[in-house]
């Protein structure tokens, strides 16, 4: 008579245990014998939980005796992984190098059922990521100076972090930042907003392409085909980092933001300088020279001379163009990071 309850309990413990063994499946970071050798052998991988519980990867990549802490904040839909050749220059420096991906990106937990959708709610849960990054993370193992080296949107979650906090950052440099995004239009906001209301969740416009080699033709981010290249074929090795396109939400999310990322100028302390690409199509140069000619919290200027540095024919990802441009970036921030 107890049989039919004892098969059904079973079942119950055995989808229990089924879906136990998904979420840790999903949990888990990365099988570092994916990554690069210099991953494997120098860093050190973990999470957190963030805004909502959202699991936020990320790493360090210490040196013995290190002379300075760097965090470093890739942009929207990079992976911190992609940024081993900075990170290995900064480690020769001397440098112990922080990173995390933000969420919704890289190997941190996904927004949306659909891993490609680049979402975003709020901004500010980005910040708050950051804030428990900074504090539960950087700031027990930092050794020196504190350094902040952000790309794009990360260069926006930086700026509302440090103008909220207390983070004793020494200086802080700004790779083409999004203080406003390119919409591409007058009003896109607001057509963002009427989009979102009815669907937050809908893709943006998507382009395909029938080649690597096509897209590269297309692409608005650099000119260095080695650098986009390898790019490319890490995400064919690592396709769960992979994001596309940016969500209606996202753009809502950026659009709202942008106010507070303008105005964080005035609780700035820290020396910043801002790297500007000429060729830029992504952001808005115009929104950063005028958030560079505004005065911090101490009456200065917010941006070394009072403007961004222009890169001439530099496209968007600086840090990733030809070595011409990436090398005067790299002597650049060093030169700014050793100043202070």
């Amino acid at each position: 008579m107890a049989l039919p309850f004892v098969h059904s309990t079973c079942r119950l413990l055995c989808l229990t245990l089924l879906l136990l063994c998904a979420l840790l499946a999903r949990a888990e970071v990365l099988d570092t014998q994916q990554l690069a050798p210099y991953w494997q052998q120098q860093a050190v991988f973990g999470t957190f939980s963030g805004v909502n519980d959202v699991r936020i990867a990320y790493v360090k990549a210490p040196v013995e005796n290190a002379t300075a802490s760097l965090v470093l904040l890739p942009g929207r839909s990079e992976p911190f992984i992609k940024y081993l050749e900075l990170v290995k220059l900064f480690n020769r420096e001397g440098y112990s190098v922080f990173a995390m991906d933000h969420r919704g990106q890289g190997l941190s937990g996904r927004m949306l059922e659909e891993p490609l959708k680049g979402h975003a709610d709020d901004f500010a849960n980005f910040s708050a990521d950051l804030h428990t990054f900074m504090n539960t993370v950087v700031l027990p193992q930092q050794e020196g100076k504190l350094f902040i080296l952000a790309h794009s949107m990360g260069s926006a979650i930086a700026l509302r972090s440090m103008a909220e906090s207390e983070f004793d950052v020494a200086a802080a440099v700004l790779i083409a930042p999004m203080i406003e995004a390119n919409l591409g239009f007058a009003g896109a906001c607001f057509v963002a907003e009427l989009v979102a209301w009815a669907c937050a969740e809908c893709w943006t416009p998507r382009s395909q392409f029938d080649s690597v080699e096509a897209a590269f033709a297309a692409n608005s981010v650099t000119q260095s085909r080695q650098r986009f290249m390898a790019y490319q074929n890490l995400l064919q090795e690592l396709p769960q980092v992979a994001v596309d396109v940016p969500t209606y939400g996202w753009v809502r999310a950026a659009c709202r933001t942008q106010d507070a990322v303008m105005q964080a100028a005035s609780q700035l302390s820290a020396p910043l300088l801002v790297l500007q690409a000429e060729r830029e199509e992504l952001v808005l140069n115009e929104a950063q020279n005028r958030f560079c000619a505004q005065k911090n919290a101490i009456g200065e200027h917010v941006c070394k001379g009072g403007a961004p540095v222009v890169f001439e024919g530099a496209r968007h990802e600086i840090l990733f163009e030809k070595d011409e441009y990436r090398e005067e970036a790299l002597r650049l921030i060093l030169q700014h990071f050793d100043a202070d």
